[in-house]
């Protein structure tokens, strides 16, 4: 069985293209031979998109507030447009959580949060021989992969079985079987990163029992 892995990277928790190529391999005839292989890589987000730090959040909600340009500019000291920044104008402008993070100093990496570093990890085990008159081959994969983004993973097995014969002088036969079981958990694909960069820097994913906060 020869696989090869089409780049940037092999069928994966992402669904990411790959080819694998099959050939008819059998033993050779007085020749037992065993082989095992294993792959061991690292995998990283290669790229984070920008987004604000908790401080530049804040000074742009605070100057959206105060655009002129509006129908009605809203943060407001003492009831005049202000740029100065104060409580009255801070209440309008913020959510009540926003407001209780910022007080508190507390703050949220969402891409971090949700990011991890992944693995793949792939054995490889073939046994071949046989006689003058029948010769096999059999072979197992086991591949684990998990993903850079929490809960997507992917897990495969296959096993492969070559086995000719020579029933008579003028007559041989043959054949093969492969079995694959494989298993994907895509997670919650890109939705998952993609709330993760609309939520507020200014929050907590964790309430002070642990539990996770719903919607942010």
């Amino acid at each position: 069985v020869a696989k090869v892995a089409w780049p940037p990277a092999p069928p994966g928790p992402r669904g990411a293209k790959g080819v694998v190529l099959v050939t008819s391999t059998t033993g050779k005839a007085g020749q037992h031979r065993t082989t095992y292989g294993r792959y061991v890589g690292a995998q990283k987000v290669a790229r984070r998109v920008d987004v604000f730090v908790p401080e530049g959040y804040a000074s742009y909600r605070r100057e959206a507030y105060r655009n002129p340009n509006t129908s009605a500019a809203l943060y407001k000291c003492g009831g005049v447009v202000s740029q100065t920044d104060c409580p009255e104008g801070d209440a309008i402008t913020f959510y009540q959580e926003e407001l209780a993070a910022m007080k508190a100093g507390a703050s949220t990496d969402w891409q971090n949060l949700i990011t991890r570093q992944g693995s793949q990890v792939s054995h490889q085990l073939s046994v071949t021989g046989g006689n003058d008159r029948n010769q096999f081959a059999v072979s197992g994969n086991l591949l684990k992969q998990i993903g850079t983004t929490l809960r997507q993973a992917y897990d495969r097995k296959s096993m492969r079985v070559n086995y000719e014969g020579q029933a008579t002088n003028r007559f041989r036969a043959g054949g093969s079987a492969l079995l694959v079981r494989s298993l994907q958990n895509p997670g919650r694909g890109d939705g998952l990163y993609g709330e993760a960069l609309a939520d507020t820097p200014l929050s907590v994913p964790y309430d002070s029992l642990g539990n996770i906060v719903f919607k942010p």
